[in-house]
């Protein structure tokens, strides 16, 4: 349930609504406050600290405001998808979902409609005194004050926010701060997913080796099928170690968050098979969200994906910007040096009762992850001298933050395809030297 919220929390937070509409609903509070206080105090001496003028002006002032707030509003909107058009363009369309999600962005529109809604009510409550008597209601004129004075402070404020707006998106299209972004995002997800060497771990040492699996378990398991079709975006691993301890399962979760999966494709088996009842096979497969898209809360490999598919926009032709590739580059860099330093644990997650309970077939590997980094910027990059150098300088940064002998296995790897292909493509003796020098010091960062 947990892990259910925490996605469904990422895809409100990458609508554009959310924020301007909680702003609409305040500007309607705030509107009715002020108005009640105008009501209860309207006529003492010390009210005249605020707006002192007529029905007409006040009404005038409103509506100048609130036209200009609409107007504003969808000036903003037409930048914001100038904007994302650009950025999907020059960093990819899957890039999308971190500018809609820009709480900045949001809040501007925000600030635009809500002090719009503000001053469309309390422009409706203003009455001169041919009004009053035109309607033989016999209500007085009603100029109110403290409400207009607030609807002025905040067309100032507004005006505020339309300066940071266009700073912002100025920046938020800079490449070098799009990569930092997606980069925060990836150690978000190492720090949250991995966890430190000196933390204690929830599984015990012996459970590094692989357990003894009953005979013929993956034919006779039952089989845990996904009702829909989708990438897979969370499993609560709590949830399910709850539940197998409680009815004494042993369950192998075949996919993890960033698969894709087909409706019916299996996301367990479950062991013994004669203990799972439908209610058990229902609980087991609440723990597993599906959606359209793939999110970061548990796919360590999606901001490394995003680097990349950036660092390869940033190597075609039609963009031709090597810099910003070198940009990702170091920034992957930084990644897999925090990630080299953190314990990946066992695939295998055991209960109270010290038995294993959940098997990962496919958990999370750091030579995955390596691979995931350095593969296709290998492969595009074999006839680019600085972006071979840039790699195999990143790969000794990241070998000099672990003492992991598969780690430095999976890093030299690396290093020895990226060593080939220069010496394949390469045309420059003096270039192919520059890569054999950079190889060297690989070699040496493994071996202190």
């Amino acid at each position: 349930m947990r892990n259910q919220i925490k996605v469904r929390w990422s895809e409100i937070r990458a609508n554009y609504w959310l924020v301007p509409s909680l702003m609409a609903v305040a500007a309607i509070g705030l509107s009715l406050l002020t108005l009640y206080i105008d009501r209860s105090f309207q006529g003492p001496e010390q009210a005249r600290i605020f707006w002192g003028g007529g029905p007409e002006a006040a009404r005038s002032l409103m509506e100048v405001i609130a036209t200009s707030m609409l107007t504003v509003a969808t000036l903003t909107f037409s930048l914001t998808t100038v904007t994302l058009s650009q950025a999907s363009s020059q960093f990819g369309p899957r890039l999308l979902r971190n500018f809609i999600r820009d709480t900045g962005n949001q809040f501007v529109l925000g600030t635009f409609v809500s002090t719009f809604v503000y001053c469309l009510l309390v422009l409706r409550a203003i009455r001169s005194s041919v009004e009053a008597r035109a309607d033989f209601s016999g209500v007085q004129a009603f100029v109110p004050e403290i409400s207009i004075t607030v609807g002025f402070v905040l067309a100032l404020s507004s005006l505020g926010v339309l300066i940071y707006f266009i700073h912002h998106v100025s920046q938020s299209i800079y490449a070098p701060n799009v990569v930092a972004a997606v980069a925060e995002d990836m150690m978000e997800a190492i720090q949250r997913l991995f966890p430190d060497p000196e933390d204690p771990l929830a599984l015990p040492a012996e459970a590094e080796t692989a357990p003894t699996l009953p005979e013929h378990f993956e034919q006779a398991a039952t089989r845990l099928e996904a009702s829909t079709s989708g990438y897979l975006q969370s499993v609560d691993y709590y949830r399910l170690l709850e539940l197998a301890s409680r009815h004494n399962l042993l369950l192998m979760v075949t996919h993890r968050p960033g698969h894709f999966v087909v409706y019916g494709d299996d996301l367990a088996l479950a062991w013994p098979p004669q203990a799972i009842t439908s209610d058990i096979a229902q609980s087991l497969l609440a723990a597993f969200t599906t959606g359209k898209a793939r999110i970061a809360p548990q796919d360590v490999e999606y901001a490394v994906d995003q680097l990349v598919e950036i660092a390869l926009r940033a190597l075609s032709a039609a963009i031709n910007d090597p810099f910003t590739a070198l940009n990702c580059i170091d920034w992957l860099g930084v990644g897999l040096s925090q990630l080299a330093q953190r314990k990946i644990p066992p695939p295998y997650f055991t209960g109270a009762d010290g038995a294993i309970r959940i098997v990962l077939k496919h958990p999370v590997t750091f030579r995955g992850v390596v691979d995931a980094a350095f593969n296709q910027l290998r492969q595009h990059a074999r006839n680019q001298v600085a972006v071979s150098i840039r790699l195999l300088e990143t790969i000794a940064l990241i070998a000099e933050h672990t003492d992991d002998p598969t780690e430095h296995a999976a890093l030299h790897r690396q290093a020895q395809m990226i060593r080939a292909n220069s010496r394949r493509y390469l045309e420059d003796s003096d270039d192919v030297a520059d890569v054999d020098e950079r190889f060297e010091q690989v070699k040496k960062a493994e071996t202190e």
